[in-house]
C-alpha cells in the first residue's frame, strides 16, 4: 500500500495475510481514508483474535474502550526496508476498542476497525516516508504486539 486510503491499481500485492488476501481486501487499506472528520483504523490482533488486549496498553484496564491512545501503524515497505517493518502513520488521541467495531453508515458500511481518531490528530506517511497530510507532530512509545502498535 502506498497511502492506506483504499486500494489503487499500482499498489503492490500485500505481504502476509495468507489466503485471505487472495479473494478479499483487508480493512487496513482504509486506515487513512477520511470518513467524515475521522479515520477508522484496523489491525489484525495477534493469533487471529477479534480483540485488542487493552491491558497491554494500560495495565489492569478492565473497560471496553481506552481513550487518549497513540496508535502507530506499521507494515513492510518493499522499497525502503523490504525485510523489516516501517511506520506508515499514526493516530494521536485515539479511542481504541477491545472488540472489533463496524461502521454503521456511509460508503464503507460494515468496514471493521479497532481505533478511531480525528483526522487532525493523525499523520499518514507516504510509502517513501514523507508527510503527505495530517497534522499530528510526534510518534509513540511503548508499542505492543498486533499489526498496529499502540501506546498511551
Amino acid at each position: 500500500m502506498k497511502y492506506y486510503d483504499g486500494s489503487r491499481p499500482d499498489d503492490p500485492k500485500p505481504i502476509g495475510g495468507g489466503a485471505w488476501n487472495s479473494d478479499n481486501v483487508g480493512s487496513e487499506v482504509y486506515n487513512f481514508r477520511k470518513t467524515g472528520t475521522r479515520y477508522y483504523g484496523f489491525c489484525q490482533p495477534s493469533g487471529n483474535s477479534d480483540k485488542i488486549k487493552l491491558e497491554k496498553i494500560e495495565p489492569e484496564w478492565q473497560g471496553n474502550r481506552l481513550d487518549g491512545v497513540t496508535v502507530v501503524f506499521i507494515a513492510v515497505n518493499r522499497i525502503k526496508c523490504p525485510h523489516r517493518q516501517c511506520v506508515v502513520g499514526w493516530y494521536r488521541n485515539a479511542v481504541v476498542y477491545r472488540v472489533r467495531q463496524r461502521l454503521k453508515t456511509g460508503k464503507r458500511k460494515h468496514r471493521k476497525y479497532f481505533a478511531v481518531a480525528k483526522v487532525g490528530d493523525c499523520l499518514p506517511l507516504r510509502e517513501d516516508h514523507e508527510k503527505h497530510s495530517g497534522s499530528a507532530e510526534s510518534g509513540a512509545h511503548d508499542a505492543t504486539e498486533g499489526g498496529g502498535s499502540h501506546s498511551r
